[in-house]
């Protein structure tokens, strides 16, 4: 099929980019016509504009759904590779044809050379999308490196003719996509820019390759074009990513779910983003998770992708994720930019709709630097703005929030719950709470109807059994601690750390509990009857910043946070401590505890030749009963036979918690 179009600049028509591609998706439609001839491998050749207009169809192409037509949305599937002559991807010098349509800006195809001229950001921008679209396709760049003449209006043939000073039209900066080697094959002809796309002869310079090339397009490009469409064909069941468990305590937020919900419902007819904005510990990821699950029961067919977007690392992570769980062809290719594959596998409409959480999306500069010295593209281009999927961003920070949906409009303000929901919160995490309603009332008051902080409290007085007034008393303190030691968290109690599984190898590192980690240390927990072993993590974090002698470090194996190990000094004579020690109940009996004394044993002997003793707080062998269920220990729950195989011995009978001093020789 060959498409042409007018390119003459000093007529009198009105087109424009929109209206050229246009024409050719008509074309395309009239040509392509059955499904067999849809899925026909398709390789493009182009010259100057017409690349353009190209790019501006494939483009397209990809925003399209399947009930449009066939031909344009198999469109993108169906290329394999390209041959480009001189495309102005970036603008070219239009100076020239500027003077010979007038200086008063009245001819018809103003709006056209506007558009097709240097640096134009319409083209800058429709670049950033081709480029990400291409990058698996196989592409040819011929450009110049002969000049053109300027256009000269001659007066006495009342006319404009080339005889002016040579000019590159199109160099080869906007020439090129500037795509790796492996990618695109860059070819410098020394021609001009209209000579560019013309061979006398077979022996001219760069024929040979260019038809080379086209030769080799022709040879592979049904097998991997077959591949395409037999992938769409097997697509996977849709599932969801999202790391969290459904919160069946889940309360209050409905208002704030159904604005998502209401600002979502187009999904289908166009993109849309909502992002959820508030500060630390008011309930954004919580929501989100939340809502994630409403929309899978209500929408089964739905992909939901979970993607921690506090930083370049975790983002590519949950990419990988995204490219596991739907066996994206390619993955597993050390060279293969994921980022890039799953880009493309989510613009494709045939492999279904989808709804992407960016959760702790702060970092603005993330997803929009524009000074990468390695010309990589922002991590905001590979946010795919396809009509068939959806986009939840949860955000302190508002300009990053504003960025990502591109409207103040899509962005919620999540504030902390009003008394009702926070009364309600408590009261679903304290199943038997015997405190009055006024001190119930005065704790969420306290706590300033953060819904973490209620959940903190609410943990601590289930397992600690005291009344609400007692905790109370202690807010204050907890307010300071948290405020004044960990100023600006950056991470939700929802946050994982990683979403890798580690194992028995995985490598143990002790780090410093900071502001972007102290609430996923919080929020582990021990598995259901060992909880009353040991204080909340919360808790101890408390207790650790108003204590000199307590040494804290978080336990990571690989990069998933897996524990907490809190020491100190027991006495002057060289004797020392485990005041809190605990593995979180997913990640038990995978030797994780063993080591972590180990470690401790091994540090305090290299920090002081001179130490004596290790000691530990351990519940009896036989387990202890309480009024309160959640201080009731089973013997099978019993830290004690652990302690025991190490090496630790009782050294005092039961204090008057029940609970028994060990101690081991260093």
């Amino acid at each position: 099929m060959i498409y042409g179009y007018n390119s003459k600049l000093s007529s009198h028509g009105v087109d424009t980019i929109l209206s050229y591609g246009q024409k050719l998706m008509a074309e395309i439609k009239r040509v392509r016509n059955t499904p067999e001839l849809q899925q026909r491998p398709l390789i493009f050749i182009a010259h100057s504009f017409g690349g353009i207009i190209m790019a501006h169809c494939l483009v397209k192409a990809v925003q399209t759904m399947d009930d449009d037509h066939p031909a344009i949305s198999s469109l993108h599937r169906a290329t394999y590779g390209m041959i480009l002559f001189a495309i102005p991807h970036k603008g070219m010098m239009v100076d020239d044809f500027q003077q010979m349509l007038g200086v008063d800006g009245n001819h018809p195809r103003q709006r056209l050379l506007q558009q097709i001229s240097a640096n134009s950001d319409l083209l800058i921008s429709q670049l950033i999308d081709f480029k990400n679209l291409i990058r698996d396709r196989k592409v040819v760049s011929a450009y110049e490196m002969g000049q053109t003449r300027r256009l000269v209006f001659n007066p006495q043939k009342q006319r404009w003719e080339r005889t002016g000073e040579f000019i590159t039209a199109v160099d080869s900066n906007s020439g090129l996509l500037h795509l790796p080697d492996h990618t695109e094959v860059k070819v410098p002809l020394d021609a001009d820019h209209s000579m560019i796309v013309k061979f006398d002869t077979p022996e001219e310079e760069g024929y040979g390759t260019i038809v080379n090339e086209l030769r080799q397009f022709i040879h592979d490009a049904p097998q991997v074009v077959a591949a395409r469409f037999a992938q769409a064909r097997h697509a996977h069941q849709p599932c969801s990513t999202v790391p969290f468990k459904k919160d069946p305590m889940f309360v209050g937020r409905e208002d704030v779910i159904g604005a998502v919900t209401e600002k979502h419902a187009a999904i289908g007819q166009r993109h849309d983003r909502v992002a959820l904005v508030g500060l630390a510990g008011v309930g954004k990821t919580q929501t989100a998770i939340e809502y994630s699950y409403r929309v899978r029961e209500s929408t089964p067919g739905l992909w939901v992708f979970w993607i921690h977007a506090s930083n370049a690392a975790r983002l590519e992570e949950g990419y990988q994720q995204i490219a596991a769980v739907a066996e994206i062809p390619g993955r597993d290719d050390p060279k293969t930019n994921i980022l890039q594959l799953v880009y493309q596998w989510l613009c494709d409409k045939s492999n279904g709709r989808w709804l992407m959480v960016l959760d702790n999306a702060d970092d603005d500069k993330m997803f929009f630097r524009s000074d990468d010295t390695e010309g990589r593209p922002s991590l905001g281009t590979f946010l795919p703005q396809a009509t068939h999927g959806s986009m939840l961003i949860t955000s302190r920070n508002c300009l990053a929030a504003r960025n990502l949906v591109g409207a103040d409009g899509l962005v919620i303000h999540v504030h902390p719950m009003d008394e009702a929901e926070s009364l309600a919160l408590l009261r679903a995490r304290i199943a038997a709470s015997q405190s009055p309603a006024e001190d119930e009332s005065a704790l969420v008051q306290a706590l300033e109807y953060i819904p973490l902080a209620i959940t903190q409290a609410a943990a601590y007085i289930a397992n600690r059994s005291p009344l609400i007034t007692a905790y109370s008393i202690n807010i204050e303190f907890l307010k300071r601690v948290f405020v004044n030691r960990f100023p600006q968290p950056t991470n939700t109690m929802a946050d994982t750390s990683s979403l890798t599984t580690p194992s028995r190898d995985s490598t143990l590192t002790f780090r410093e509990v900071t502001e972007d980690n102290w609430r996923a240390v919080a929020n582990l927990s021990l598995k259901d009857g060992q909880q009353g072993n040991l204080a909340p993590n919360v808790w101890s974090l408390a207790e650790a910043a108003y204590s000199e002698d307590a040494w804290v470090r978080a336990i990571y194996a690989d990069e998933t946070l897996v524990g907490m190990l809190m020491m100190a000094i027991w006495d002057p004579d060289d004797a020392y401590y485990i005041w809190r020690f605990m593995i979180d109940g997913r990640y038990q009996n995978l030797g994780y505890g063993r080591r972590g004394v180990e470690f401790a044993i091994a540090h305090i002997r290299q920090h002081n030749p001179n130490a004596k003793q290790l000691g530990v707080m351990s519940t009896p062998p036989e387990g202890k009963i309480s009024a309160n269920p959640l201080k009731t220990v089973k013997p099978e729950d019993s830290p004690y036979k652990f302690y025991q195989r190490l090496g630790f011995r009782e050294i005092a009978s039961p204090d008057e918690d029940g609970e028994i001093m060990m101690a081991i020789d260093l």
